[in-house]
């Protein structure tokens, strides 16, 4: 599956935010827009350096990285929100793994309920950046009903795959 912006939830947050009376003119809002635009590509291009140098230290006959965790256990973390028309109470017996490709930031999620397979996912690391930086918190994966705490997710790979706490 693939991630469609349409299909992404966001939860809204409600009330109002008051500025102490102070407004921002077009040009100091652009202004703002355009630094933490620079401030998101430079996060980019570090860690596409940071990922390419590991894969490349990595890469010497290493196999892939991965790691399986149960549905159950992504689900107490709150990283899993919910997989449409499975009941939590069959988790338990749902094995979730996460794999690292040969496309740098780009992770292969595949699923199996005992011996049966589920569809697999590809992850693209910086699409969850882009989301967790327009403050999208969760996002649901099209033809699984997945449905994964964003900020969570990022944090799992991170620790997982690139060894950040």
């Amino acid at each position: 599956g693939h991630l469609q912006s349409e299909e992404v939830q966001a939860e809204e947050e409600a009330g109002s935010q008051e500025d102490g009376g102070y407004c921002r003119t077009d040009e100091q809002e652009e202004e703002v827009l355009r630094g933490s635009g620079d401030i998101l590509s430079g996060v980019r291009q570090s860690l596409r350096q940071t990922t390419y140098r590991r894969a490349k230290k990595s890469s010497k006959g290493d196999k892939r990285k991965t790691a399986k965790y149960s549905a159950q256990k992504l689900y107490e973390k709150g990283i899993l929100v919910e997989i449409e028309k499975v009941p939590v109470s069959s988790f338990k017996g749902i094995t979730i793994e996460f794999a690292s490709t040969d496309q740098v930031g780009v992770f292969e999620v595949s699923g199996k309920l005992g011996a049966v397979n589920i569809d697999k996912i590809n992850v693209v690391f910086e699409n969850l950046l882009q989301l967790q930086y327009e403050g999208i918190s969760t996002l649901k994966f099209d033809e699984s009903g997945v449905v994964v705490n964003v900020n969570l997710l990022i944090f799992l790979l991170n620790k997982k795959f690139y060894g950040v706490e």
